[in-house]
């Protein structure tokens, strides 16, 4: 939640999808900043994109959320999320 709710901050985005996907992108590092091992934040991260984010309300994803989709933020990378 933290993760999603700056990138409304950092962004102004009001799309929900969008702030949702570059939240998730940007969770692992936001983890690490707030003291979490590389490991454990990658983990957490995986963990939303793997168990939670298909759970999200249709508003709140979007099919261009994935490795290489129009909301990758890293596109040159292949690592997901």
């Amino acid at each position: 939640m933290l993760s999603h709710e700056s990138e409304h901050i950092r962004h102004i985005e009001r799309d929900e999808a969008a702030t949702e996907c570059h939240g998730m992108q940007r969770m692992g590092r936001l983890a690490q900043l707030l003291g979490t091992s590389k490991s454990y934040a990658d983990l957490l991260a995986r963990t939303f994109w793997n168990d939670l984010y298909r759970l999200n309300l249709p508003r709140d994803k979007s099919a261009e959320c994935r490795d290489g989709g129009a909301l990758d933020l890293y596109a040159a990378s292949d690592v997901w999320p």
